[in-house]
C-alpha cells in the first residue's frame, strides 16, 4: 500500500510540474516549434489574439508585426502578394497590395538561395568583375560591378522576394541603378541612364 502511494505521489508530481511548464507557453502563445500540427492550433490563435488573420491551409498569419513573427519562430514577409495563393492560371485581376505576413514551417532566405533567384532571373556575372547579393527585409539587391560596358559601370536590381509553397521567388522588378563610367553620367547610384 506504502508503494502505491509514493507512486501515486509521484505521478501527481510530474504533472504538476508538467503543466506549470506547459502552460504558461500555451497562455502567452510563445511556441518552441510552431510548424507542428499541434502548435499551429495555438499559433493561430495568438495570430488572431493580435488581430492577425490565421490561414490554417498555408501556416500564414496576415497582417501581422514582424517583431511578433520573429517572437513566435516565423519568417516575415513585409509585402507579399495579395494574390499569393491563387493558381498562376487563375483569370482573376489581383490588386496590387502589400500583405505583411509570418509564415510558420517555411526555411529561412539564404544568401546562396537568394544568389539563385538573383542569377535566374537577371543574369550571372559573365560581363561583370563581381556580383554582390544583399537580402534587406522582404528584397533582394543585386549589384553587378565593374560591367564591361562603355557607359555602365554598376548596375544595382531590386525585387521584394516572397515564399509561396515554401519556394521562394522574386517578385517583380522595383527598380534599376546604375553608376556610370568617367565621364558618362552619375558616379552614385541613380535610375538615371547612362549617357
Amino acid at each position: 500500500m506504502k508503494k502505491f502511494l509514493l507512486l501515486l505521489i509521484l505521478v501527481v508530481a510530474i504533472i504538476v510540474i508538467a503543466s506549470m511548464v506547459i502552460a504558461p507557453k500555451i497562455e502567452n502563445g510563445i511556441e518552441d516549434s510552431p510548424a507542428t500540427e499541434g502548435d499551429s492550433l495555438s499559433v493561430a490563435a495568438t495570430c488572431e489574439n493580435n488581430n492577425g488573420t490565421w490561414l490554417s491551409e498555408y501556416k500564414e498569419c496576415e497582417y501581422i508585426s514582424q517583431t511578433w513573427c520573429e517572437e513566435n519562430d516565423g519568417v516575415f514577409t513585409g509585402c507579399g502578394s495579395a494574390c499569393r495563393h491563387e493558381a498562376l492560371d487563375s483569370p482573376s485581376i489581383c490588386t496590387q497590395q502589400c500583405v505583411p505576413l509570418c509564415k510558420f514551417g517555411a526555411e529561412a532566405l539564404s544568401e546562396d538561395i537568394a544568389r539563385s533567384l538573383a542569377i535566374a532571373n537577371w543574369g550571372d556575372c559573365e560581363e561583370c568583375d563581381e556580383l554582390t547579393i544583399n537580402i534587406v527585409d522582404n528584397q533582394i539587391e543585386a549589384i553587378y560591378e565593374g560591367l564591361k560596358d562603355d557607359s555602365v559601370k554598376t548596375v544595382k536590381r531590386i525585387a521584394t522576394i516572397s515564399q509561396e509553397a515554401g519556394i521562394w521567388m522574386l517578385n517583380n522588378e522595383q527598380s534599376s541603378q546604375f553608376i556610370c563610367q568617367a565621364g558618362r553620367g552619375q558616379a552614385e547610384f541613380s535610375v538615371d541612364l547612362c549617357d
